[in-house]
């Protein structure tokens, strides 16, 4: 059985990175909800079944979390910076690898190789 590769839409993934809420998204002070500034954007790690309202505290009672609530979290406040790292990151590789290939079409094979392990070498860190 052969593997098959699909490549992702990054343009899709970039719109929707920027159709999202703006940042920066938060924990809020409740461990629960995600936050775009003062907005709520989500709860994390429990159920609306798990969720009940105490009127006379004016508080939301949480019955249950997930054990992975922390990581959820953690991991959902992060995604915007942490998806546009990414893309970044795939921009920077995808301009490497044009160069290569221009080093390539315009050199001889030993040149070559000095002058691709130069642009691997790089980085933007």
């Amino acid at each position: 059985m052969t593997a098959t590769t699909t490549t992702p839409d990054l343009d899709a993934i970039r719109a929707r990175l920027n159709a999202a809420t703006a940042g920066p998204w938060a924990p809020d002070l409740d461990g629960y909800t995600v936050r775009a500034g003062s907005w709520p954007i989500a709860i994390v790690g429990t159920s609306l079944a798990d969720l009940s309202v105490d009127y006379e505290d004016d508080e939301v009672v949480v019955e249950h979390t997930t054990r992975s609530q922390a990581a959820d979290m953690d991991l959902i406040t992060h995604a915007p910076e942490d998806i546009q790292a990414l893309l970044t990151e795939i921009d920077r590789l995808t301009d490497a690898l044009e160069q290569i290939d221009d080093v390539l079409a315009t050199t001889r094979s030993a040149e070559a190789a000095e002058d691709i392990q130069s642009i691997v070498n790089y980085t933007i860190f």
